[in-house]
């Protein structure tokens, strides 16, 4: 996605309550992209989403195995 669309898909995430941030959501409240933008978008997610929760957890995991030796 280009720099346009970040800013506005940022945007509407911020004015969303944290606990209702889904991407599904994210999209309804970004009124202002166009078509292609939020085709971009659902591609980026379908191709590149990253579970980051899930890789701060095998991080610390991995960080707790070091630490107990």
């Amino acid at each position: 996605i280009d720099m346009e669309a970040s800013e506005k898909i940022l945007a509407a995430a911020s004015s969303l309550y944290f606990p209702l941030r889904t991407y599904d959501r994210i999209l309804e409240v970004a009124e202002d992209l166009d078509e292609s933008q939020r085709e971009s978008f659902k591609r980026f997610l379908r191709e590149d989403e990253r579970d980051l929760k899930r890789d701060d957890a095998i991080r610390a995991l991995k960080r707790i195995k070091e630490i107990a030796g």
